[in-house]
Formats: structure tokens, C-alpha cells, sequence
């Protein structure tokens, strides 16, 4: 019977630590939270983007990403994985606890180990092959979180990951690979996907999904003992063990009730269904689903030198003991029970090898290895297992007894020949006897106590005296201390005692050799009854159809049920003990006895009856064999009924009789004997030409063995050569996709910057140092005539419509000084362009030639003329006016004045410009009622006219004035300007005259200075 669920190898970090229990959160506490270890090598940088750019930042969960990197590397994984995910991203470091809902990435050179749920970077640990640190993470991981722990292997080279998702599933965590398709490389997710224990094959975009999904289960989120855990009644179970025994033929009764209901409840979780009934109507209308929930139950996960101090004084005490008492040339007898894939058995082979070789003992070595799960099985057989096995194996094992190729490791041919590999069941199957050594670990803490005081016994039986019974860990002999005495109690290896042993057990195994009893599938409790005794069921058949002496057995011929004497039909086959009726049918029975069972299985209707000839003790007896397929009771079908029933002798003939039988027997043994003769002749002549065949393939197969020795240390060679390039095309690989990632963003950048330039409508030339074309925007064709094909080549060289005869020399000097120039060019089109020379500077401030950008100005001074004509237009017309004009603005100062008003009042721009209108002439212009009215013109946007104004003014003489005034409009944002126009009314035939103090302004609306009246 295969282990159910074996404890997996603790990571490198913790080998020998014994296997502690994981504290579950209590009712009322929050569910602890999941651990994810995401590994990946070579193409993971695609897969892990997809992965998480489909998983909420908010999951509740932990995500721990090993991959494969070089010591020296500086990883980008941190920015390039930001732009998938909010949750903050981290680099391991010493002691750093996990938290929900971030990111955490290992440190490349280093192992990656969790305790309590902190992570702690490690330091490589050296081996014969190449770093694992995947196969480390997870077991670690395993370990330390056990059913809460979740790993997924994503696209990657190699074997790594392999071992450790199997320790993960050994704990009951989840399991989840990348679909090869969906993978750029498909050899982890195959390798994984080989050891059956992975649970979800999906794409990378769908794993998010389906693990937020599964993750709010019972079997993860709630704490154990809540009230929405799944209630599997004794009624339901019975149920669920009638269609797994009627789909696989096996019965899981004798497991303890917590094991099976932890592996219902976690396929439920893989199914989303929440109560057993849900369950239930799946596996019945899915089939297939109770092939599965077999391997469920049947996870067997083991590894090399589990617990490698129990084996360390199993070599070093135990077994030299041992084999110091063993007869001279008499096998060594091993039993591995529940050897799940191997390597347990595989193990105990080297161990025995290199106790005999140390001691110069050459004992034939025979392991016999059984377990119930026929895919471990033919697993075992192979030997094949991957190169995370370099972390339980010594270097010095490794290559003694394995061979290293296409990353993995095979069990030497030596070694294999050692271990038969089988089916059986250790409840229902008869065991192997006159062992020396039985290995049954971690197996017995599966079943239920009463089930473990019947196998004790049963082992006890099987071992010869003095041999050695190697357990778990976690199990005890219980209270068979009478069997067995402890030689060492913590690796608990015991050795047989010489006691009395009872029947009692191996009655109960042969009861339950048939695979097609009739099982009460229901958890036993005292007072349950499981129907009546197979021998009681036997003895009621016999004593209906009043047969002689029988046997009962299955379609392949094993024996389930012996009834009467049957010793002169039957008996022991020499080698291990069998229990099948060819084996043990006597001389002149077995062909017949195959021919007619063979009949049975083969015709529906009737029994089978022949006449043979048997070779008892006492001579030839004549017996009728009769088989007979069985169809009542129930619990007996698909079984056949053997009697044997002897033919009587006759007692008296004439006496003519006996010697015409005797002459005919004469006759009939001289033609015997020359037969004879002619075959021993033959067999002569066949045996010599057999000896000459035999010298010629010896001397062959001694060539061939020297050539493969030679080929196996180049394959060697080039096996380890293999290795070390694909652990560098996984590092290059690595580098080249984040380095992808940087073109693409480098490309994004420079799509952005070329959009960005283009957007602006102004033509850039980029040169470099010599002042070659670096590149050029779409606009720049306008000022320049250039193309495509004129990047690298000289500006000087190329045409240009700029009227620009020191475009050149400028560009080098602002190369040489690095100092910006300015200036406006006009073109041969009567275009105007602002050039812009500036250094370009990298962005380590670097000078890598110079950017030339041309701003069209041509409308800027197309205006700018217009403005200049304009102005030239209205001076000429004011100069041209008689009147004095003076312009002042808002704060009553000069602006400017006309030639007129400097000739009529003797001044000169310099002495007026800028200052105070009333005060100049020595304050002649000072008058409230002119400062009012030029006030109302500034602030009130109105005007005034003939405005009489009288004064006598130095060196000039009384003047009698008549003043005109109006504002200027101006564009928005600038202060109003006053125009004031003065003419001179005096009668120079009256000099001095002076206007009467009544004169007043006429105030009128103001009148734009654009009218042109």
C-alpha cells in the first residue's frame, strides 16, 4: 500500500530539523496569510509581466519570486515588474517578515529560506550541479508554511522547481504550472508536470483567477475547527469509500478520519464546492475525479537519505551488525513497504553496497519495494530523478552510483538490479518473509491504531531472527514492546525479538487477500459491524456444493481461500513466497490447470472439468480438476472455485491383462530412451556450439564495454559542458529580456519625443561634433532641402535656402565655446527665420554636437515693417502739422512733442521728454483748471477744446493759447496717452494781450485718433 502522504525533505537551510507543526489560526483569530513562490528561469520575465498585470493589487496574498540570475548581476526585475503591479516591490533582505499584498524578489547569488514567515537570503551551497535555488525556496517554503503554502512554476529550462513542488504537495499546499503551450520554454513545466502532483495546468494570464478563487476556500482561508468547514458524516464517507472501492478496488477505511477528510476538503477547494453533497454528485458524475482523489490520497513524496542521521548509524551501527551475524554467501532480504517512487529503496541499495564493499563482504543484495500506486511504481523502476536529488546526495554518491544527462540523474544499472519493484497492498497482501531488514516509514501514523497493531505483528512474522525493523520519525511500536526492542528510539530502528508469534494476524490478511471482498465502507467504531467473516461466507459455499479439497482464487490464479487437504496437489514453490496455484501446482497439474482456468475466465456459462496426471509423494495419481466460476454470495464474484477431486484405482484385472501392460510398458520406455539419447546428443552439440558463441560474445561485449566507458566519459564531458552553456544561454536569456525591456521603453521614449517635436511645428536639426546630420525633424525640409538619406553627411555639403553666409562658422563655434547663439535670418523667399544654436547635452551631461532649431518669424516681421511704415507715416503727417503737438500720458509727463511745439516754446527733447508737463518752462503751464481738464481726458476717456489759455513766458513774451486735447486709445493693458494740440492765437499787432479769466475749454465727447477728421 502506498504512503499517503509522506513528509518531504526540508530545504537545505533545515535538513535535519524535525518536521513541527504549523499553528493554524484559531476561531476569532484573521486567516493566516498565503505564501505564493513563483519560480521561473529562462522566458519568465513575459510570464511573470502576464501574471501579474492579471492580479489585484488587494489578493490578500503573498507572492515570493525565485529566479535564475547570476551572482554579479544587477537584476532590473524591481522597474520593469513596477509597471504591472501597485503592490510594493521589494528585494529580500535579512529577516525581512512577509506581508500580504507585496512582492518580494530574491537576491540573486543566494538561496532564498523561510522561517516563521520571514524570509532569510542564504548563501550558495556548493555541489556537483548547477544551482537549484527554486527546488530551495519551495521546499523551505513547504516546511515552514505546510498546507497554506502555494507554488507555481512558470516558463524555464531544466529540472529546478521540481522537488520542490513536490515537498509542497507533500504538505497539502496548491500546486500550479504554466501550460506548456503557453510557455516559451516548456522544460520546467514538463519536468513538474511529470511527478503527477501538480493540481492546475493554465495559461499565466489565467492563474490569478483561478488561485483568488481557490484561495477563499475553508481549506485555506478559514481557520481549522470553524463552523464553514465541510461536515463529512460516517454516512457520507460510506458513500464516498463504496464508489472509490467499485471505481479503483481499493479500500481507505483503515486511514485515520483527519487525513481523509483534509484531502476531501482541499479537492473540494480545487473544485470551489462547499459542502460534501456538492461533492458527492461530482465524483459521480465525473468518474475520473475518483482516480484523482486516489492520488490524492496516495501523495507520495519521499527523497534520498530522508532524515540523513538516521541513515548516517543505520551504516554506521545497525547494518554492520547485521551483516557481521548473516550466513556466509546467503542473500541480504529487504522489504521496502510504501516506497512510493523510489527513492527510499534506492537509498537502503547504496547504503548495503557500501557497507559490503568497506567490509570486504559480498552478500547478495535482494530489495523488494511495493507500494499501491502503479505510476510510482513504474517511476522507481525507471531511476530516473531530477538534479534537485544533488541536494540530499553527496557528491561522492552522485558519482558513484548515478549518471548525469539532459539534466538528470539515473540510477546505476548495478544498483537497479539490486531492487524488484511491485504492487501490493501491505492491509490486504501477504508479506514477504525471512527478511533482514523491513523499512516502513511514515506509513503507519496514517492508519488507524487498530489497523497499526495488525500490521506490527505481521512484520514481526515476515523478519528473521535478529533483523531489523526501520519506522518513521513519528511512529512507535506501541505496545508490541514484546516483538520488538528498540536499538536506537529517536531514528526508531528496532530489532526482532524471538517470540512466540499468534496466527491471528496473517488469518486476518488472508481474509482480506481479494480485491473483490465486500467492504462496509465506513469509518470502524467499536460495535460496528463490516458483515460476515470470508471464512464463514467459504465454508458455507463448500459444505452447499459438498466439493472435496479446494481452492479459491482470482483470475490471474492467486490464492484466497484453501479448504481441506490439498498437499498432494499443491505445494511451496522454491524462491520468495508465492501464493499463486501455478506456482505451487505439482508436477503434470500446472498446464492443465492454466488451460482450464483459462476456459472459466474465458466461457460465461458452466464449470471447467479435465482428467490429469499429478506426481505426488508416493508416485502418479489420476485426479479430476474441476473450475468453476462463483456467482453467489455477492461478496465472492469474479472469484473460481478449484476442487480436486481424486479418480478411483481399479482393484483386481486378469491376469493376460498385466502382461500385455507390461509388454506394451517395455516397449513404450525402450522408444523414451532413445529419444532420450538423441536429445542428450543433441543438447551435446548445442551446449558446444553455445560455448563458442559464448567466448566470442564475452570477447565482444569486453570491446563494447571499453568503447562505452570511453563514450560515457565524453558524454560526461559533454554533459557538464551542456550544463554550464545552459545555465549561461538562462542568465543571457534573462539579460536579453530585460534588456528588451529597455528598447521597448527606449522606443516608447523616443516615439513620445519624436511626436512631441512634431507637435511643435519647429524644425530641429541634430548635429554631432564634426557637424554631421544626426537626424532631423519633418519641418526642417522647409529651411534645409534634406532627406532621409542625408543623415551622417556634412551640413556644409548640403543647400540651403537661409541667406546665412556664416551658418557654418557659428555652428563650430558654439561647439568649440559651448555658448548659445541667437539670431534672424531672412531666406531667399522672403521668409524670416529665428536660428537657435544650442550644445546638446546627454544626460550625463555630456556635449554630443548641437541642436539647431528654425522659428518662423516671417509674419512677427512682416508686422513688425508694418508697425515701423505706420509710424514713419503718422510722424512725417505730425511733423508736417503747423500746430504744436505734445503727447503726454496717463501721469501728465511728456512723451514726446513735435517740431512745432519745440520751436514755438524753444525747447529741446532732452529738456522736456519724461518730465512734468506743467512744470516745464519754469511751471508756465501751471493752471488747476488745465490740470482738471487734462485729468478728466486721462481718467474719464473724454476731450476738451478750445481751451483759452493766457501766460506770459519767459523770453517769449505774452501768448495767448488756445488748447485742443483728446486720448489716445492704446491695446488692452497699456496706459492712455494724451495728444494736446496747442495754437497760438496772439495778435502780434497787440503784444501782451491777454485773454479775459472767463474764457473757458468746450468740453466734447472724445474722438478716437484714428478719425481721420
Amino acid at each position: 500500500m502506498a504512503n499517503p502522504k509522506r513528509s518531504s525533505r526540508s530545504a537545505a537551510s533545515a535538513k535535519h530539523m524535525p518536521r513541527r507543526t504549523r499553528r493554524r489560526a484559531t476561531a476569532g483569530e484573521s486567516p493566516l496569510t498565503p505564501i505564493v513562490g513563483i519560480g521561473s528561469s529562462a522566458g519568465g520575465l513575459e510570464a511573470l509581466e502576464a501574471f501579474f498585470r492579471a492580479m489585484p493589487a488587494d489578493s490578500g496574498m503573498a507572492f515570493v519570486v525565485v529566479t535564475h540570475q547570476l551572482p554579479d548581476h544587477t537584476s532590473l526585475l524591481p522597474e520593469l515588474l513596477g509597471r504591472y503591479t501597485h503592490m510594493p516591490i521589494s528585494e529580500v533582505t535579512t529577516g525581512m517578515p512577509v506581508q500580504a499584498n507585496q512582492l518580494y524578489l530574491s537576491t540573486p547569488g543566494s538561496y532564498l529560506s523561510i522561517f516563521n514567515a520571514t524570509l532569510q537570503p542564504m548563501a550558495l551551497e556548493r555541489s556537483n550541479g548547477p544551482p537549484l535555488p527554486i527546488d530551495y525556496c519551495f521546499r523551505a517554503l513547504a516546511e515552514d508554511q505546510q498546507e497554506q503554502a502555494i507554488g507555481i512554476i512558470l516558463s524555464g529550462t531544466g529540472t529546478d522547481g521540481t522537488l520542490g513542488l513536490q515537498a509542497i504537495k507533500g504538505y497539502g499546499g496548491l500546486t500550479l504550472v504554466q501550460a506548456a503551450d503557453d510557455a516559451r520554454f516548456p522544460g520546467m513545466p514538463q519536468s513538474a508536470l511529470a511527478t503527477g502532483v501538480v493540481d492546475h495546468v493554465l495559461p499565466v494570464a489565467a492563474m490569478p483567477q483561478a488561485l483568488l478563487a481557490i484561495a477563499q476556500m475553508p481549506y485555506w482561508a478559514a481557520p481549522t475547527g470553524e463552523s464553514n468547514q465541510p461536515d463529512w458524516t460516517d454516512e457520507l464517507l460510506r458513500q464516498l469509500f463504496i464508489l472509490l472501492r467499485n471505481r479503483t478496488r481499493h479500500d481507505f477505511a483503515a486511514y485515520k478520519l483527519t487525513t481523509i477528510r483534509r484531502r476531501l476538503e482541499r479537492r473540494m477547494a480545487m473544485h470551489q464546492l462547499d459542502t460534501p453533497q456538492k461533492y458527492l454528485q461530482l465524483v459521480q458524475n465525473q468518474p475520473h475525479e475518483l482516480d484523482l482523489l486516489l492520488r490524492e490520497f496516495l501523495i507520495g513524496v519521499t527523497a534520498f537519505f530522508r532524515d540523513a542521521e538516521a541513515f548516517d548509524f543505520l551504516a554506521a551501527q545497525a547494518l554492520p551488525q547485521l551483516l557481521q551475524q548473516h550466513p556466509d554467501h546467503q542473500s541480504v532480504r529487504v522489504w521496502v513497504a510504501g516506497c512510493s517512487t523510489g527513492e527510499e529503496a534506492y537509498s537502503l541499495a547504496i547504503l548495503l553496497r557500501e557497507c559490503t564493499e568497506q567490509r570486504g563482504l559480498y552478500f547478495p543484495i535482494q530489495i523488494f519495494a511495493t507500494d499501491l500506486d502503479s505510476q510510482s511504481i513504474e517511476k522507481a523502476r525507471s531511476g530516473i530523478y531530477p538534479e534537485g536529488i544533488a541536494h540530499d546526495v553527496s557528491p561522492e554518491r552522485l558519482e558513484r552510483f548515478f549518471i548525469h544527462a539532459e539534466g538528470y540523474y539515473t540510477v546505476i544499472k548495478e544498483i537497479r538490479e539490486m531492487v524488484v519493484f511491485a504492487e501490493q497492498n501491505v492491509i490486504m497482501d501477504p508479506p514477504f518473509t525471512k527478511l533482514d531488514l523491513l523499512s516502513c516509514r511514515n506509513l503507519l501514523i496514517y492508519l488507524e491504531a487498530e489497523m497499526q497493531r495488525r500490521l506490527l505483528p505481521m512484520f514481526h512474522y515476515a523478519l528473521s531472527p535478529q533483523g531489523l525493523l526501520f519506522l518513521g520519525s513519528s511512529e512507535t511500536i506501541g505496545s508490541c514492546t514484546d516483538l520488538f526492542t528498540p536499538i536506537d528510539k529517536r531514528w526508531k530502528i528496532f530489532q526482532r525479538l524471538d517470540t512466540p508469534f499468534s496466527s491471528r494476524p496473517l488469518a486476518h490478511f488472508a481474509a482480506m487477500a481479494d480485491p473483490q471482498r465486500q467492504i462496509a465502507a465506513t469509518p470502524r467504531s467499536p460495535g460496528t459491524s463490516r458483515g460476515a467473516p470470508l471464512e464463514t461466507l467459504v465454508d458455507k459455499l463448500l459444505v452447499q456444493a459438498f466439493v472435496p479439497p479446494s481452492v479459491l482464487v482470482n483470475a490471474q490464479g492467486d490464492i484466497v481461500f484453501i479448504h481441506g487437504q490439498t498437499g498432494r496437489f499443491l505445494q511451496p514453490a522454491p524462491g520468495a513466497p508465492s501464493h499463486n496455484v501455478f506456482s505451487m501446482a505439482r508436477e503434470g497439474l500446472r498446464a492443465g490447470l492454466m488451460t482450464a482456468l483459462r476456459q472459466a475466465v474465458s466461457i460465461d456459462p458452466g464449470p471447467v472439468q479435465r482428467r490429469m496426471e499429478v506426481q505426488t509423494n508416493g508416485g502418479i495419481t489420476a485426479i479430476d480438476v474441476k473450475v468453476q466460476a462463483v456467482r453467489h454470495p455477492e461478496p465472492l464474484q469474479g472469484l473460481f472455485l478449484i476442487t480436486f477431486q481424486p479418480v478411483p484405482v481399479e482393484t483386481a484385472s486378469p491376469s493376460r491383462s498385466r502382461r500385455r501392460a507390461r509388454s506394451s510398458l517395455q516397449e513404450q520406455i525402450a522408444t523414451l530412451e532413445g529419444e532420450l539419447q538423441e536429445a542428450r546428443d543433441t543438447l551435446r552439440s548445442n551446449l558446444e556450439e553455445s560455448e563458442v558463441i559464448a567466448e566470442e560474445l564475452k570477447s565482444s561485449n569486453e570491446e563494447l564495454q571499453s568503447t562505452n566507458e570511453e563514450l560515457q566519459s565524453s558524454n560526461e564531458e559533454l554533459g557538464t559542458s551542456k550544463e554550464e552553456m545552459q545555465s549561461l544561454n538562462e542568465e543571457l536569456h534573462t539579460v536579453n529580456s530585460e534588456l528588451q525591456q529597455k528598447v521597448e521603453a527606449l522606443s516608447q521614449a523616443n516615439d513620445d519625443m519624436k511626436n512631441l517635436l512634431n507637435s511643435t511645428d519647429i524644425a530641429t536639426l541634430f548635429l554631432d561634433h564634426q557637424l554631421r546630420i544626426k537626424r532631423f525633424t519633418p519641418q526642417t525640409s522647409t529651411v534645409i532641402k534634406l532627406i532621409d538619406s542625408d543623415v551622417g553627411r556634412p551640413i556644409a555639403d548640403l543647400m540651403s535656402n537661409l541667406c546665412y553666409p556664416n551658418f557654418v562658422d557659428d555652428a563650430r563655434d558654439v561647439v568649440r565655446t559651448l555658448n548659445s547663439k541667437e539670431v534672424e535670418i531672412p531666406t531667399s523667399e522672403e521668409q524670416w527665420y529665428f536660428v537657435r544654436m544650442m550644445p546638446y547635452r546627454t544626460a550625463n551631461n555630456m556635449i554630443d554636437g548641437l541642436v539647431i532649431t528654425f522659428l518662423d518669424i516671417t509674419r512677427q516681421k512682416q508686422a513688425e515693417l508694418a508697425s515701423h511704415e505706420a509710424r514713419s507715416y503718422t510722424e512725417n503727417i505730425v511733423e508736417t502739422i503747423r500746430e504744436a503737438l505734445v503727447i503726454l500720458d496717463a501721469e501728465l509727463r511728456v512723451v514726446s512733442a513735435n517740431h512745432a511745439f519745440y520751436r514755438m516754446f524753444q525747447q529741446t527733447p532732452d529738456r522736456i521728454t519724461g518730465e512734468p508737463f506743467l512744470q516745464i518752462g519754469n511751471g508756465a503751464w501751471q493752471s488747476a483748471e488745465l490740470q482738471r481738464l487734462l485729468e478728466d481726458v486721462a481718467t474719464s476717456d473724454s476731450a476738451f477744446e478750445d481751451f483759452r489759455f493766457a501766460h506770459s513766458f519767459p523770453d517769449l513774451g505774452a501768448k495767448n493759447l488756445e488748447l485742443n486735447a483728446r486720448r489716445m486709445q492704446r491695446a488692452p493693458g497699456l496706459s492712455p496717452l494724451i495728444l494736446l494740440a496747442i495754437e497760438d492765437k496772439s495778435d502780434p499787432s497787440q503784444p501782451g494781450a491777454e485773454a479775459g479769466p472767463g474764457d473757458r475749454a468746450t468740453i466734447q465727447p472724445e474722438v478716437s485718433c484714428d478719425d481721420p477728421t
